[in-house]
């Protein structure tokens, strides 16, 4: 498979790819892509967290990816926390499960 670019004499000349086998449009900023992936065909999930195609493939999926990667470590320093605190009242001889289960049957 080859690619072409248009020199300024008119001359179409072959593009080769760069270390990493990326080609690199000169027209279209940002717009690149590896050859090898043209066969591969990846899902676009995979190529949406693909550094060479992050500029410009399912955004919002990036987006939406990246707020629950946030939620779950959010999630979990508060998880730790609960954890933390459960531990200081266990040693201060607070029965933390009575404690969970009287919780419960009241939101009942």
């Amino acid at each position: 498979m080859h690619f072409y670019q248009r020199t300024a004499a008119g001359v179409y000349v072959e593009m080769q790819p760069d270390a990493e086998g990326v080609i690199r449009s000169q027209i279209l900023p940002g717009f690149q892509f590896r050859r090898r992936d043209l066969k591969r065909l990846p899902t676009l999930e995979e190529l949406a967290l693909d550094p060479v195609y992050q500029g410009y493939v399912l955004l919002k999926y990036q987006a939406a990816a990246q707020a629950a990667t946030q939620e779950r470590q959010r999630a979990g320093k508060e998880r730790q926390r609960a954890e933390r605190l459960a531990a200081l009242l266990r040693d201060m001889g607070v029965d933390v499960d009575k404690v969970k289960r009287v919780r419960s049957a009241a939101a009942c």
